[in-house]
């Protein structure tokens, strides 16, 4: 076998720890958006670039309040400048972070699968040569490799149509 790239456990009190702290944060970000797939892909992106351009305009009407439109909620628009400088913040800190847990997620989950894959191979041999509760686990497991046959089309309709 490979090498365990994962292997510790969490105790009980630290996830709760983890998931203490995590609604303590959902608790300070109440007004949070979600977004449908559809809107992430068709709403209007705002990378670094961007963001920096709506900078130079927070200084430029900060610099000329007489060009300021009438129509224009400045108070609005500052605080939307705002949440999103300390939202980017907040996001760099936690971002890599919840990467770091997907990652590990994942890695521990192949490692589980390649260990439980050599006891499922294991089973399969005793159960072939009819070692004691061999059959009954290995009935159990292989569930999970059956395939669902593709339905067809019994009907076909006559030649000519």
């Amino acid at each position: 076998m490979s090498d365990n790239q994962v292997d510790f456990q969490l105790s009980a009190d630290d996830k709760q720890a983890i998931m203490d702290a995590a609604a303590l944060i959902q608790s300070k970000l109440t007004q949070m958006v979600s977004l449908s797939p559809e809107e992430r892909i068709g709403g209007l992106q705002l990378g670094t670039k961007s963001f920096g351009h709506i900078e130079k305009i927070s200084d430029y009407m900060d610099q000329n309040p007489h060009l300021i439109p009438s129509y224009v909620d400045v108070a609005a628009f500052k605080r939307d400048v705002q949440v999103v400088r300390d939202l980017r913040e907040i996001n760099r800190v936690l971002e890599p972070l919840v990467q770091s847990i997907s990652d590990t997620a994942m890695v521990a989950g192949i490692e589980a699968m390649t260990t439980g894959m050599a006891f499922y191979n294991a089973v399969k041999v005793a159960s072939k040569n009819n070692a004691p509760n061999a059959n009954v686990v290995y009935a159990d497991l292989k569930e999970r490799f059956v395939r669902k046959g593709r339905t067809t089309n019994t009907t076909t309709p006559p030649k000519g149509e």
